[in-house]
C-alpha cells in the first residue's frame, strides 16, 4: 500500500480502500485495492509492470521503479494475476485475482 500513499496528490487527504470478494462459482478471491491519488493515463498500462519504468520523474517521486514489479510476480507465483484500473488525478485501482486453492506443486516451490 506504500504506492497509494507515495503517489497521492499533495494537496488531498490519502484515502486507500482495500476490498476483498470470495468469487465461488471460479473458485477465486479477488482483492481490490484503490486510492485517491495522482492516476495515470491508460494508455501506460503496459508500463507500471516493467522494472524500472516510471511515469514520473524521479524528482516528482522517489520510487525504484520495480514495487509493481514484485507483486506482479509474487501474484503469478500463487497462479493469479494482477490488473489495474487508472483515472488521471482521481486514483488507481489494482485488482488481484488469485485461485482459493494453491496446486501442491505451487506449495512445495520455493520462490
Amino acid at each position: 500500500m506504500a504506492i497509494h500513499l507515495e503517489f497521492s496528490i499533495p494537496e488531498n487527504y490519502p484515502i486507500v480502500k482495500v476490498e476483498a470478494i470470495l468469487q465461488s462459482e471460479t473458485n477465486q478471491v479477488q482483492i481490490m485495492v484503490s486510492d485517491n491519488g495522482i492516476g495515470f493515463e491508460e494508455k501506460y498500462l503496459d508500463r507500471i509492470f516493467t522494472p524500472f519504468q516510471r511515469l514520473y520523474s524521479k524528482q516528482q517521486y522517489q520510487d525504484t521503479g520495480i514495487g509493481l514489479t514484485i507483486c506482479r510476480k509474487i501474484v503469478e507465483r500463487h497462479n493469479g494475476n494482477i490488473t489495474d484500473r487508472s483515472i488521471p488525478n482521481q486514483g488507481t485501482t489494482f485488482v488481484i485475482t488469485l485461485p482459493i486453492e494453491q496446486s501442491l506443486d505451487k506449495q512445495n516451490e520455493h520462490i
